[in-house]
């Protein structure tokens, strides 16, 4: 009789890779023999966290993060094991410092001295960045862990406020932290000189140095992403701010054009198929999404969010969190939008797309798409060959 162990190591993989984590860790402490398929199947793409977890999964986010930098850390050889990750980052809470053992973490900081050392903009950086490592701050952490796993090329990532993991409303804006790069990597020392404010260049972390796909949920879109040069993908939470990238492109930064960045996803406000988007007309402006900025861009996926988030004074705990506004539609029987409106705000791109996905956020009831109108001409977009 034929035994598992005889298998070839390709079948083996492909068996062990229809396995769950639990199992896969199960695994790999059960025999020596078949420990390293285990292993690869296991840390070839960890979830520690997906975007919109539970709050039971949010209270333990950072005591994850902890942990799974340790064991980079100890086993180098698993770090390259890592293509792709998918994480949420916090600052902590009252319970992580208990998982903290600085005596074991000398690794850490020589690797953050090492990067300072390369560049002026990280040597003002670093001296903050391990003061986060020594207080347990999961977001820098996080920056650690991107540090530690050279061969990654797929990162997910959600950076939340200390508000977020306090109350978990997916749509108030409050649950995102601000300034996410500098919560990963430290802020700027104030006696740095003017050359560290530049963008940061992204490259000399390990885990941005090649990377491809980009998923991002938080406060913001830093500049320093469209630093990196293989970046093909990126897909965008409900709100992430983009910044102004045509200014950049008319000052000559050297990002600008980029000629990698293939596909753009993003979830966005159905304000944009009225004729007043709010300030939800800067998710689409022509400041960020242009010809001019991404010449190579092929596909856009747009998924319409028919929840507005409305903040009120002050707070209050009901049905056991904490509530800071109140949730409305944007459309209904008394407000009807426009595909034509939404296809306008594209138009700067529209000849370059083969591909443009308009659907509806997952999660939400779909039956708001009954007030949008649909599409008169498709003349803006004229390469286009799929829209759903």
């Amino acid at each position: 009789m034929a035994k598992l162990k005889d298998l070839p190591a390709e079948l083996l993989l492909l068996c062990v890779s229809f396995l769950g984590p639990l199992d896969l860790r199960q695994l790999a402490l059960a025999s020596s023999w078949v420990r390293p398929a285990a292993e690869n199947a296991l840390y070839q793409s960890p979830i520690i966290d997906n975007w919109y977890s539970s709050r039971e999964r949010y209270r333990t986010a950072v005591p994850r993060l902890h942990a799974f930098a340790r064991t980079l850390l100890h086993r180098p050889d698993l770090a390259k094991k890592v293509h792709g990750l998918s994480m949420t980052t916090a600052k902590h809470d009252h319970e992580s410092n208990q998982f903290l053992n600085l005596s074991s973490d000398g690794e850490a900081f020589q690797l953050l001295e090492r990067i300072g050392q390369e560049s002026m903009q990280w040597h003002a950086r670093v001296e903050d960045w391990q003061a986060r490592l020594r207080s347990g701050q999961g977001h820098a952490w996080a920056g650690l862990i991107l540090a530690l796993l050279p061969r990654l090329t797929y990162l997910s990532i959600e950076t939340l406020s200390s508000v977020g993991l306090q109350h978990l409303n997916t749509w108030d804006p409050a649950r995102y932290a601000h300034n996410p790069l500098e919560k990963l990597f430290g802020f700027i020392a104030p006696s740095a000189s003017p050359e560290c404010l530049l963008p940061l260049d992204l490259s000399f972390i390990a885990g941005l140095r090649n990377l491809e796909h980009l998923s991002l949920n938080g406060a913001e879109l830093d500049m320093a992403w469209f630093q990196l040069p293989d970046l093909r993908s990126l897909v965008l939470g409900p709100h992430c701010t983009r910044p102004d990238i045509l200014k950049h492109c008319q000052y000559g930064t050297p990002t600008f054009p980029h000629r990698s960045l293939q596909h753009i996803s993003a979830e966005i406000s159905s304000c944009l198929t009225l004729d007043y988007g709010g300030h939800y007309t800067s998710e689409l402006d022509a400041a960020f999404l242009s010809s001019t900025a991404f010449p190579a861009l092929e596909s856009l996926k747009l998924s319409l969010v028919n929840t507005k988030f409305s903040h009120y004074h002050g707070g209050s705990w009901a049905y056991g969190q904490y509530e800071t506004g109140v949730l409305d539609d944007v459309l209904n029987d008394a407000s009807n939008g426009s595909l034509d409106i939404l296809l306008d705000k594209i138009e700067e791109v529209g000849p370059l797309l083969l591909n443009i996905d308009i659907n509806f956020y997952i999660d939400e009831d779909a039956s708001f798409i009954a007030f949008i109108e649909p599409t008169i001409s498709m003349m803006q977009t004229p390469q286009q060959t799929n829209m759903n």
